[in-house]
């Protein structure tokens, strides 16, 4: 069995595709981004992360705002996050697993405090550690900061993830990793990158981490 199970948030836990469309668009005008319409999110979730940001018009100098854009965007975010959702059955495997000892962690591109608003008006206080990742790329960098602080193996933990880029960055670590389809990426494109486990419900988790 794990001793630490480590969760990506939106996708994984919460379903924010709802609120980050929303999100994007109240951004589009002030960073010049390309607005899209619900169909055309939809489709985007079909691409790679480097195609998403081509076919939004988004240049590579633009990246060079990234920290104002995702300091903004986190903010923005908090102000939705009590009417957003948990994915379909997350809350109860979460506190299913909460009961069975397992350490939970999450670490996430969004802001640690918008996971921590979103979870304990749900009853869950308990989580072991909630950290921010630097950067979209930058998730291999917290996984190896995390195992080295908590002194665990490559083989005690597990990571669990709806993008393929928790997918590379958990390979980078040496981890085992699951992917969830019920997220941003579709089960074609996180199968490309090899996950440990590939499962389509929530219940699956514990059968697989137990």
């Amino acid at each position: 069995m794990y001793k630490h199970i480590i969760f990506d948030f939106d996708g994984t836990i919460a379903d924010s595709a709802a609120a980050v469309f929303t999100i994007y668009n109240e951004m589009a005008a002030q960073y010049r981004f390309k607005p899209v319409t619900e169909e055309e999110y939809k489709k985007l979730s079909q691409l790679s992360l480097q195609e998403r940001f081509k076919a939004l018009d988004v240049p590579f100098y633009r990246f060079m705002l990234f920290r104002k854009i995702s300091k903004e965007f986190k903010r923005k975010y908090n102000e939705h996050v009590a009417s957003i959702p948990f994915c379909d059955g997350m809350q109860d495997v979460l506190s299913h697993l909460l009961q069975s000892g397992i350490k939970l962690s999450v670490i996430t591109s969004n802001a640690a405090n918008n996971v921590t608003d979103f979870l304990q008006p749900h009853g869950i206080h308990t989580l072991h550690d909630i950290r921010s990742s630097s950067g979209l790329f930058g998730k291999h960098k917290t996984i190896q900061s995390y195992l080295k602080e908590n002194q665990l193996r490559p083989e005690d933990v597990i990571y669990v993830g709806d993008e393929l880029r928790d997918i590379v960055a958990s390979h980078k670590c040496g981890i085992k990793v699951i992917g969830v389809t019920w997220g941003l990426d579709p089960k074609e494109l996180l199968e490309s990158g090899k996950p440990s486990f590939l499962i389509d419900q929530p219940n699956e988790l514990l059968q697989l981490v137990q």
